[in-house]
């Protein structure tokens, strides 16, 4: 059966896959931190000996639809075994050695990891769970990576050029656009069933909450705006369903109107909103989470426009772009030349 075309263009589309690459080592990244904090508590968290033993396990745990590989694991050395074997595949995955298969393992230990111990996670580690599975399913996942890289030297060495933009299908891009949508808008719904985020009162309270305010000196600093933070958190949330909204409505819209893109200006709003969590308030990895997701919404036409912003503005007094003069027949010069093309990301 024929797919229609313009589900072929939706999904099949392609796009340069340097945003999911960026997105998998910011991913390896974090996982790995939060891993390597939690290391001094690994018995106490994972293991028999540990807060969760079999029997409290049995219960207070759900036992349908939920696999555990650290269920059937009983000895501390095998448990810190596992855990070695997760914090090599993550720094495997971080500088992209393998990608494909680290990828895939790493994510598949965090969910292991998670299900172990479900009451000690928050926002954050759902958010790295859900980008983890899409990344794992992603095809190019090999983009930004030590392995791409010796691809390049060699082929550079070979023909005096880079390889082409690695890209991939835009179904993953869409996935994850779906995922962030659903996180805000249900978040907006969510909040509008208590009366403190309707009366104006919720960031009031939260960052004078003394479990969660890092500070009440600054809480108190600006608490003449908390009622209007309040209010621009819900219309924050709220506009993120706009993503759904298809491109050939707002190709009606007028040209200054165009110009606007929704995606952009929320993804600025939400690197300023989650900054400010993170500064402001004790809550996990959550902000960190979501900046990260960012990473793999910029589509070629916004990583386009981002590097025209920050070129024009570094090099507004250039007269010409960059001429490096190298010796071609020299694998050293190559070498350094193929590396510097491939971090002249603002292409000067």
């Amino acid at each position: 059966m024929k797919i229609p075309s313009f589900l072929t263009h939706f999904f099949f589309d392609r796009q340069s896959a340097s945003g999911f690459g960026l997105m998998r080592i910011v991913w390896a990244a974090l996982v790995l931190i939060t891993f390597i904090v939690q290391g001094t508590d690994l018995l106490f968290f994972y293991s028999d000996q540990g807060l969760m033993n079999p029997e409290v396990s049995q219960a207070v745990l759900r036992t349908a639809h939920r696999f555990s590989l650290l269920s059937y694991i009983h000895s501390p050395l095998l448990l810190g075994c596992i855990y070695g074997i997760f914090i090599f595949f993550l720094c495997m995955m971080l500088v992209g050695i393998a990608p494909r298969v680290s990828t895939i393992v790493s994510v598949l230990l965090l969910f292991t990891f998670n299900e172990r111990m479900p009451y000690v996670l928050g926002g954050g580690d759902t958010v790295l769970r859900t980008v983890g599975f899409i990344l794992m399913l992603s095809p190019s996942i090999e983009a930004m990576s030590l392995q791409r890289l010796f691809l390049q030297l060699k082929h550079a060495e070979k023909n005096q050029q880079l390889l082409p933009p690695l890209t991939m299908p835009l179904w993953p891009y869409r996935l994850l656009v779906w995922q962030v949508i659903i996180v805000y808008v249900y978040s907006f719904f969510d909040k509008l069933r208590g009366a403190t985020w309707l009366h104006g009162t919720a960031a009031q309270i939260a960052l004078h909450h003394p479990t969660f305010a890092r500070s009440l000196i600054v809480s108190d600093a600006i608490s003449p705006a908390l009622s209007f933070i309040t209010y621009a958190t819900l219309l924050f949330e709220a506009l993120w369903i706009g993503l759904l909204i298809p491109r050939w409505f707002t190709d009606l819209l007028p040209q200054w109107m165009q110009a606007i893109r929704l995606k952009r200006l929320l993804i600025a709003a939400g690197i300023i909103f989650h900054l400010s969590i993170f500064v402001l308030m004790e809550a996990g990895s959550f902000s960190l989470a979501m900046m990260m997701a960012y990473i793999g919404l910029l589509r070629d036409d916004d990583r386009a426009w981002l590097r025209k912003k920050i070129g024009s503005a570094a090099w507004k007094h250039a007269a010409h772009p960059i001429v490096i003069l190298f010796d071609g027949h020299c694998g050293l010069c190559t070498r350094s030349t193929t590396i510097i093309m491939l971090m002249d990301w603002l292409q000067q």
